[in-house]
């Protein structure tokens, strides 16, 4: 299956906070999406961590992972499976994307719950800036780098009142 994207345009957005690999093109970020910032107590929201990257390769995550607590939900984990990149579009510009992790949370207080940001680190593949002379030359540097998903703030309302005499 070949998916096509509209070429690249200016982002008329702020977009997520980006590490930029030496002076190149190259881009990776991670994004924090929740399916609802508003929701009723107990209601499900699925929250996912996805990465976004442009001009690089990601050869593999390391164990340096912190994902928030989530204070003030109750938290199950989806399985991912096997990590596939796929295409997308984000504010005009297209990149790879990875979902790295799925929890539905289920909110379990009123009010506004922050979900802290959660922190990956990945080794990123840029392309060698030197000349290659030799087939056995590296096209690809390893790069270490740091990526912070930012907090994210989901607003719940309680439930409605009026519940039948039968409910407990």
């Amino acid at each position: 299956r070949v998916k096509v994207l509209a070429p690249n345009q200016k982002p008329t957005q702020p977009a997520e906070p980006k590490v930029q690999i030496e002076e190149q093109k190259a881009e990776v970020f991670v994004r924090t999406i929740v399916s609802n910032k508003r929701v009723h107590e107990q209601e499900a929201v699925l929250l996912t961590y996805k990465v976004y990257f442009s001009g690089c390769g990601i050869s593999q995550f390391t164990n340096n992972i912190r994902f928030p607590e989530c204070k003030g939900f109750l938290k199950q984990e989806l399985e991912v499976g096997q990590v596939q990149a796929d295409l997308e579009t984000y504010n005009g510009k297209n990149y790879q994307t990875a979902v790295l992790y799925r929890a539905l949370l289920f909110p379990q207080v009123t009010g506004d719950i922050v979900i802290d940001p959660a922190h990956f680190e990945a080794v990123v593949q840029v392309p060698n800036r030197a000349k290659v002379r030799s087939i056995f030359d590296d096209l690809y540097t390893s790069v270490v780098k740091p990526l912070d998903a930012p907090a994210v703030t989901v607003h719940v309302d309680p439930l409605p009142t009026g519940k039948p005499t039968a409910y407990s």
